[in-house]
C-alpha cells in the first residue's frame, strides 16, 4: 500500500518572528505529525513575514498551485 503524501505549510506574520525559532519548530511539529501518521512529506513551504489578512501570500499560493499541478484530491491541515 502506498503511503499518503503531505505538504507542509508554515507561516510567521512578521519579519521579527523570522529571527526566532518559530518556523523550524512549526516544521518539526508538522514532520512529527506526518511521521506518526505514516505520511511521506512531499514538499515544505515556508512563509516568512506575510500577513494572514489575505490569501494572496507567496508561499500559500505556491502550495496551492503545487497541489493543483500534482492533481491532489486530499489536503490535510495541521494547526
Amino acid at each position: 500500500m502506498t503511503s499518503l503524501r503531505a505538504i507542509i505549510y508554515c507561516r510567521v506574520s512578521s519579519k521579527e518572528q523570522t529571527l526566532n525559532l518559530s518556523l523550524p519548530v512549526q516544521e518539526d511539529q508538522c514532520r512529527t505529525f506526518c511521521q506518526l501518521n505514516g505520511w511521506d512529506v512531499d514538499r515544505v513551504f515556508l512563509e516568512r513575514g506575510e500577513s494572514a489578512k489575505t490569501a494572496n501570500r507567496t508561499e500559500l499560493q505556491a502550495a496551492l498551485t503545487y497541489l493543483r499541478e500534482q492533481n491532489k484530491r486530499r489536503v490535510n491541515i495541521h494547526v
